[in-house]
């Protein structure tokens, strides 16, 4: 007869959850795509990615952090 294994600790089981690594890449995604957009200039873009990352679990700190890259192009765009 087969011997079960330990348990494993409740930290370790949500490491390797799949719905943790989806929630992951999920945000890091609509991050991405909110990068691209500001690097190829397409503010109206970004602006609307960004506002559809806050849907994403963990998107609002990514919301934080690339709001403030997208203003700071937008002042460089308006100084070109």
């Amino acid at each position: 007869m087969k011997e079960k294994a330990p348990p494993s600790p409740k930290w370790l089981r949500r490491l390797f959850s799949p719905f943790r690594r989806h929630r992951a890449t999920a945000h890091v995604r609509a991050e991405n795509r909110i990068i691209q957009a500001v690097s190829t200039r397409a503010i109206a873009s970004a602006e609307s990615a960004l506002r559809g990352i806050s849907n994403v679990p963990g998107g609002e700190r990514a919301q934080v952090r690339i709001g403030g890259a997208l203003e700071a192009m937008k002042e460089l765009n308006a100084i070109a």
